[in-house]
């Protein structure tokens, strides 16, 4: 399981499939390694609000990296145009959407 223990939201889970064929995921690069699920949800809120949130892990420690599913297509790049490059903490985070 994820970092931050899940959610009402479904955060938490690292099934790369959850989100079927309606999620629009962004990818995030640069994360704090402590970072939590809700963290990141609270932090990309400012643009949209994430349907799901999952940390990637590399041999069972968080990677740095971490996708984000959104309801939209439109939530989707609205993340990318307000959040890239912005800081969360002392990090900056790289946000990328692949249509």
């Amino acid at each position: 399981q994820g970092r931050g223990g899940g959610g009402a939201m479904g955060f938490g889970r690292r099934d790369r499939d959850r989100a079927g064929p309606s999620g629009f995921t962004v990818q995030l690069r640069g994360l704090p390694y402590r970072v939590t699920e809700r963290e990141i949800a609270d932090w990309v809120g400012e643009a949209a609000d994430p349907v799901d949130v999952i940390i990637q892990m590399d041999r069972g420690r968080p990677s740095g990296r971490a996708e984000c599913v959104f309801s939209s297509d439109r939530e989707a790049r609205r993340v990318v145009q307000t959040m890239h490059r912005r800081d969360l903490g002392h990090r900056y985070i790289e946000c990328f959407y692949d249509e």
